[in-house]
């Protein structure tokens, strides 16, 4: 439920708010900045609404979580951003793309957004259960090891 309520709490922030004028308090900010405090890093990790597919290349939600933490964070922050996603992506095959990919543990936010390939190619609902666990771990791993670095 906690994950749940900071994802929900940042879409609204990021996801929804058009107004550049809209101040973000320092606080609600889960960016975490330490070793290089003008650079942050962002790994999206999921499948085909991660990679934007069927989108422009600026539509994709990393690339506007990029951009909407460019707009209310400190204008010298420059970004990285790594995405690991693509269309049709189970729990299984995310894993081990991952895994091939081999991204830093360094990362200031991770994202992880996967949905529905895992029943839509007919794997048992508790693959997904056993699964999903291992990529917050994952996740939480590539996020220096912060849970409150993950979306």
């Amino acid at each position: 439920m906690k994950l749940f309520a900071k994802c929900l709490f940042f879409l609204i922030l990021f996801g929804c708010n058009s107004d550049e004028n809209n101040p973000v308090a320092d606080e609600e900010v889960i960016v975490v900045i330490d070793d290089d405090p003008n650079h942050i890093r962002i790994l999206a990790l999921g499948d085909s609404y991660t990679s934007g597919h069927n989108v422009c290349d600026t539509c994709g939600f990393p690339e506007q979580l990029t951009d909407s933490l460019r707009l209310n964070l400190n204008p010298n922050y420059t970004y990285n951003l790594e995405v690991i996603a693509q269309l049709g992506l189970t729990t299984n095959n995310l894993l081990t793309l991952i895994d091939w990919e081999s991204p830093d543990n360094n990362n200031y936010v991770v994202t992880l957004f996967i949905c529905v390939n895992n029943q839509y190619q007919n794997i048992l609902f508790r693959t997904f259960f056993e699964e999903f666990p291992r990529l917050v771990d994952k996740a939480i791993l590539l996020a220096k090891n912060d849970p409150s670095n993950v979306i």
